[in-house]
């Protein structure tokens, strides 16, 4: 072997370095931003809802701009995604820039991270060895995981504490994941310079092949599914249990801890069951929890509150596994990589799902509100258990045998 290669394990350890690092920055951005947002500008509910448009629309135009970079190797464009990043989080961490600049550079940091979603998933599985990209990813998600669990800890202490403050000129969460993203692109670096065999994309226009069909179709289910996950889970306690921040917080602390253990178990379960019954098992998966989160939502609604401890932890619990569904993106991803009929296929058409999933991300959530206000909230989480039978379909009609990346 040549001396600036490496050897795919440390490879893999450099890049879940950049997973980790990429994971911190969104603990003290993404996941805080509505906090950002009322604290540095005071926004109305109108507004806020306003805002999620430019925020998400780089999850649609990133399948665009990966089409139309398709002469550079991936790594690269993890490296441009990663300075994306750092400079919108720089601006908005030290600037104290206007409603309008921010948001501005909101959406540079937002299509950066778009950018690298997709990039992510497909240079994992190009650096992870065969028969084992299960186990690979689902250790690397674990990793990713703590990083959620290491940043929803400094959160929790530095606000508590007054370290943490969005009405201060510097905004220490934004600077301290800019760090990480810069941290994340000097390993993404490292990773160029030392690994020659880093696979390149060929020349491909705009991905939308029938063959893909059914990676559309998980990813038309799960973009249903996510947004219920992350708008409405925690609406539940906020809403109908009224807790506040810091149970939340606590919350989803507790939640990062589970998935560090849960994330290697899916992993090794893709690899054991095979993909077939892997789309079986999550569909049946994603049936249970959102059906279990619609029984206990119609209960508080129709006046169970307080609830019982037992009703509570039993909340709690189900709240946590359905967290736990975002572990099925090793699934989609390894489902593309199944049908793709060339390597180069993989990333344009990760970031066409990504589209397909901010589609969804911003048309049903208004949807959802509506439906949670008329017929109550257990119809939200019924109907994205319902949406699982995609799963069950695509799963169903699957061929036993993935066959191999060529």
């Amino acid at each position: 072997m040549e001396p600036n290669q490496l050897q795919p394990r440390n490879a893999i350890k450099i890049f879940t370095v950049v997973v980790f690092c990429f994971a911190i920055m969104e603990g003290f951005s993404i996941n805080i931003f509505s906090n950002y947002l009322v604290d540095a500008f005071n926004i109305s509910d109108e507004v806020r809802g306003m805002i999620e448009t430019p925020r998400e629309l780089p999850g649609i135009l990133g399948m665009f701009i990966l089409s139309a970079l398709v002469m550079y190797a991936d790594v690269s464009l993890a490296i441009m995604a990663q300075a994306l990043c750092v400079i919108g989080l720089l601006v908005m961490g030290t600037l104290s820039p206007s409603f309008e600049m921010m948001i501005l550079f909101m959406f540079v940091y937002s299509l950066g991270a778009h950018l690298y979603f997709p990039l992510e998933a497909s240079m994992l599985m190009s650096l992870s060895e065969e028969g084992k990209i299960g186990a690979t990813m689902g250790k690397v998600k674990a990793v990713s995981t703590f990083g959620y669990f290491i940043s929803a800890i400094a959160v929790f202490f530095g606000f508590r504490s007054g370290f943490f403050d969005f009405t201060t000129p510097v905004k220490m969460p934004f600077v301290l994941g800019a760090l990480a993203c810069a941290t994340a692109s000097v390993m993404l670096l490292t990773l160029r310079k030392n690994l020659s065999d880093m696979p390149k994309r060929d020349k491909s226009k705009l991905l939308f092949k029938k063959k893909y069909m059914p990676y559309y179709m998980i990813t038309f289910a799960y973009g249903c599914q996510k947004r219920i996950r992350l708008v409405f889970g925690l609406w539940v306690f906020v809403k109908l249990l009224g807790y506040k921040a810091d149970f939340t917080a606590l919350l989803l602390i507790a939640s990062a801890a589970v998935g560090m253990f849960l994330s290697p178990q899916f992993g090794k379960l893709l690899d054991a069951l095979g993909l077939r019954k892997a789309l079986l098992f999550e569909g049946a998966y994603m049936i249970f929890m959102f059906g279990s989160f619609g029984f206990f939502a119609r209960s508080f609604a129709l006046g169970t509150v307080p609830p019982s401890p037992l009703l509570l932890g039993a909340t709690i619990l189900i709240f946590i596994g359905s967290d736990a569904t975002r572990f099925f993106e090793m699934f989609h991803a390894y489902t593309m990589r199944c049908i793709a009929e060339k390597p180069g296929d993989i990333t344009p058409s990760l970031s066409v799902g990504q589209a397909v999933d901010h589609v969804m991300a911003m048309s049903i959530s208004p949807v959802f509100g509506i439906i949670w206000a008329a017929w109550g909230p257990q119809w939200v989480f019924w109907l994205a258990g319902a949406s699982a039978l995609f799963q069950l379909y695509v799963g169903l009609r699957f061929p036993k045998q993935c066959a191999p990346e060529s």
